[in-house]
């Protein structure tokens, strides 16, 4: 007789069309097959879905058609025992920030530079980088209260970026492109 399988996963709450997920179904058994099942039904095989050579791993590249409840069953020539149901389900894709700002050439130490995270949304917080380091709050740099603008007195030459905006959501964030600044500075010779 088959043993009762259940299902193992690394990761059932993914974004959707950014993350690829494995749905194990276990024990592995010898002399048995494996079959995957979605809403109780057999699953179609898609680019998006993608078998290991005995059947007991199933790959998903995230897309919502494939959420919901999947089962996975075990035969063998004399029984077959099916798993209780594991559901995937897909978080909303995170869209891709970007930064405004206000003049890409500073004048160093005289120009105020406002930069903005793009989209706005009471749904996400933002984060601010610089350098690849999350950019301390510092009497130097102005943030309002959604910490979605940051604003900058002055700048110097040691400041040129590049810098990062991060969206964040209570699943997880994504970064902005970098922005670089030309600071422009005058040296003077002096004789």
């Amino acid at each position: 007789e088959t043993p009762k399988p259940s299902i193992s996963s690394s990761n059932l709450n993914p974004r959707e069309v950014m993350e690829a997920v494995r749905l194990i179904c276990d024990p592995e058994t010898p002399d048995a097959s494996y079959l995957w099942l979605l809403n109780g039904q057999s699953l179609p095989m898609t680019h998006r879905l993608q078998l290991s050579k005995t059947n007991r791993t199933l790959s998903i590249w995230c897309h919502k058609v494939y959420a919901g409840p999947y089962e996975c069953e075990i035969r063998n020539p004399v029984s077959a025992s099916r798993s209780d149901p594991v559901t995937l389900n897909l978080l909303p894709k995170l869209p891709m920030p970007y930064i405004t700002i206000n003049n890409l050439n500073p004048r160093e130490k005289k120009d105020v530079l406002a930069f903005t995270c793009e989209p706005k949304s009471r749904n996400y917080t933002y984060i601010w980088w610089l350098n690849g380091q999350s950019l301390p709050v510092s009497p130097r740099v102005k943030r309002p209260i959604e910490n979605r603008i940051l604003i900058l007195p002055s700048v110097t030459r040691n400041e040129t970026g590049p810098y990062q905006c991060e969206i964040r959501d209570r699943y997880g964030g994504i970064r902005s492109y970098p922005v670089t600044l030309n600071v422009l500075y005058c040296s003077w010779l002096v004789y």
